[in-house]
């Protein structure tokens, strides 16, 4: 390599060391920013309850004394019985907010061990990416390129972890100080806080469900996802989905009807990965779907290959968006936090890999058709 492209080469990772570290201190200031946000709403939802709590109980009193004029011979008991009930609500309020800054303060350690894990693993393949190039002598806008795309999905990992995970944790956190509060009171109304543990639960739910889509892009992108094939009807997997989705899709006045083919459709396939490319495509329908709307599933056996298709009546897709819907992190909006947008990319790994291709079509207003092929016959491996 020739000194000029040395110093070239250097200049380059002189920008990119540079980049990495301002992008590093710009989520750092953005996570310290948000998290100290959500504690002052917190700190001020909790002062704003007990200062209610406490006017409420200082009227009781005074209306107490009012009708007790004229019997101050037990004034001196009850003083005191109120002295030591505001020690005890002081000591209360004191322990939970004792509790209250340790759950923060173990919940940024986490944050914290986990950007410094990422981090040193993101310097380790730049170093062996950097060693590897110096070895074989690689061109150095193979380098340039290169590290641009590892900095690009570091951010954008980054961006779905600290985000779209920060919104159900802050839930959990509220809904969780929220029953504590509840329950701390002698008759506390048990179903005025089982809101609170359904949304805990749908939180946790929904973590799960992007922790399990970055586990299974990270199987893929290493090569480590295994497929099960085996011999599986069709219209028997499109059945158990609508029986899974049928509950949710009801809450929201949705129909799911299924057109199955005249006759049995078998494939060689893996029936959870090809399950889960239903539910993905299913549970799409019902969130772009409006109330009273019909979901169709649909299985047709042709020559070589069965289509599978769900289509509903949402909104649509914009035309501009169609060539992109399947890449990783794609969401038709930005501001969507219902998910990770790694669904419809792994649906596309997953039909790809049983020899079969996946599309759309749709129409703005008239809702979206997707629709996936696979080999009816050939036996996969």
């Amino acid at each position: 390599m020739e000194n000029k492209e040395i110093d070239t080469l250097k200049d380059h990772r002189d920008n990119t060391d540079s980049s990495l570290k301002f992008e590093r201190n710009k989520t750092d200031n953005y996570l310290d920013n948000e998290s100290k946000t959500v504690e002052e709403i917190s700190d001020e939802t909790v002062a704003k309850n007990r200062e209610d709590a406490d006017k409420k109980l200082k009227d009781a009193r005074v209306l107490e004394d009012d009708k007790r004029h004229g019997h101050d011979q037990t004034a001196p008991l009850i003083v005191a019985e109120r002295s030591r009930s505001d020690i005890a609500t002081n000591v209360a309020r004191n322990e939970e907010d004792k509790v209250r800054t340790e759950e923060r303060d173990q919940k940024k350690q986490i944050t914290q061990t986990f950007l410094d894990t990422e981090r040193t693993d993101t310097d380790n393949k730049l170093l062996c990416e950097r060693e590897g190039t110096d070895e074989a002598n690689e061109n150095i806008s193979v380098l340039v390129s290169n590290a641009q795309k590892a900095l690009a999905t570091r951010d954008t990992y980054l961006g779905v972890l600290s985000h779209d995970l920060k919104n159900p944790l802050t839930a959990i956190s509220l809904s969780i100080e929220t029953i504590k509060r509840a329950m701390d009171k002698e008759n506390f109304d048990k179903k005025s806080i089982n809101k609170y543990f359904v949304a805990v639960e749908r939180n946790i739910k929904s973590m799960g469900r992007m922790i399990d889509d970055l586990l299974d892009v990270e199987q893929m992108v290493n090569g480590d996802m295994r497929l099960n094939f085996k011999k599986s009807d069709l219209n028997e997997i499109v059945s158990e989905c609508k029986e899974l989705f049928e509950p949710i899709a009801e809450s929201k006045s949705l129909s799911i009807n299924i057109k199955p083919s005249t006759s049995a459709a078998f494939a060689n396939v893996d029936h959870d990965r090809i399950f889960q490319v239903l539910s993905n495509l299913v549970g799409n329908a019902i969130k772009f779907t409006k109330e009273v709307g019909v979901i169709t599933l649909a299985v047709e056996k042709n020559n070589n290959d069965i289509l599978v298709s769900v289509q509903d009546e949402g909104c649509g897709i914009p035309d501009e968006k169609l060539d992109i819907i399947f890449e990783r992190f794609s969401q038709l909006n930005g501001n969507d936090q219902r998910g990770a947008g790694l669904g419809l990319f792994i649906s596309k790994w997953i039909v790809e890999s049983h020899h079969g291709k996946i599309s759309v079509a749709s129409e703005i207003g008239h809702g979206c058709k997707f629709s996936f092929t696979l080999p009816c016959t050939e036996i996969l491996h």
